[in-house]
């Protein structure tokens, strides 16, 4: 009999700690109820042994010292789409999914080049997450804003600089995520906030962790419009967004989302940004 949902206090712990961001926990306790023949009539320590070395290969050194991760995720992950109900126990994890696909594509993004992550570990990641999603349609983790119609107005009470940041980064809405994108054929999220200062003439590193590193660090309550927001996974920057709003603890940023493009996101309201957090850069004086 194939698990579909949690239905133990073992599985509900696992789903938490994964959710979290506690992956190296996760796999460890995942891969001991593997052992234990009570919990044999279900795959869910089999996928969270899986997704949690998606998540800890997308740091180069526990990669390095795990060459054989990769395989072992194929091998759990086929394990579970060849069974007759694979399919239906997938569909009830497509939201953890849909986080994993945003996340390795972050992951790709904020890498200086192909280089740093190897183009044999890239292309089995996508054959990886190709395989996962197949015969799933993984739904929006944040539902993007519908953008204030008039900017200006809205804004008129920010320094310039400030105002023209906003002004810019809004003229990209729509545009698609394009990995290693830096132009207006498409962006990747560093390569967005990048050009997005670069046209008002501050020129800011090509790569998010470059531009945390490089940013004045701020409180969340001394934020302003133009501030950049990032984000971390396995403890590394993963992504960046430029701050759109924080008008009435309303906090949105304008990014560039691996599925939409370019779009305008409340990141405090989404479970998979919140959890991600990691802290506010300043750029602009």
């Amino acid at each position: 009999m194939l698990h579909v949902k949690s239905q133990t206090r073992e599985f509900d712990k696992l789903e938490q700690l994964y959710a979290q961001g506690h992956y190296k926990m996760v796999h460890r306790k995942a891969k001991r109820y593997l052992k234990k023949q009570k919990f044999a009539y279900s795959f869910v320590p089999s996928y969270y042994v899986a997704i949690s070395k998606i998540q800890l290969c997308m740091d180069d050194y526990w990669l390095n010292r795990n060459s054989g991760a990769l395989n072992e995720i194929q091998n759990r992950i086929k394990e579970i789409k060849n069974h007759p109900n694979g399919e239906k126990f997938l569909l009830a994890h497509k939201f953890e999914i849909a986080g994993i696909n945003k996340d390795l594509l972050n992951w790709y993004s904020s890498s200086s080049s192909i280089k740093n992550i190897g183009v044999k570990t890239k292309g089995t990641l996508d054959l990886i997450m190709e395989n996962l999603t197949m015969g799933i349609s993984p739904p929006e983790i944040s539902k993007p804003i519908k953008p204030i119609d008039n900017l200006d107005k809205t804004h008129k009470h920010l320094e310039k600089n400030r105002r023209l940041i906003i002004k810019e980064a809004k003229k990209h809405l729509g545009t698609p995520y394009v990995w290693g994108g830096t132009s207006p054929k498409g962006f990747d999220c560093s390569g967005f906030t990048q050009f997005v200062y670069d046209k008002k003439g501050i020129k800011i590193p090509r790569i998010s962790k470059d531009q945390y590193e490089n940013s004045k660090k701020v409180k969340e309550k001394n934020i302003k419009v133009g501030d950049l927001v990032f984000f971390s996974n396995n403890s590394k920057i993963s992504h960046v967004g430029i701050i759109y709003s924080n008008d009435k603890n309303k906090l949105e940023m304008i990014h560039a989302s691996s599925s939409k493009g370019i779009i305008i996101t409340n990141f405090k309201d989404s479970k998979y940004w919140s959890s991600r957090l990691k802290g506010y850069g300043r750029i602009l004086d």
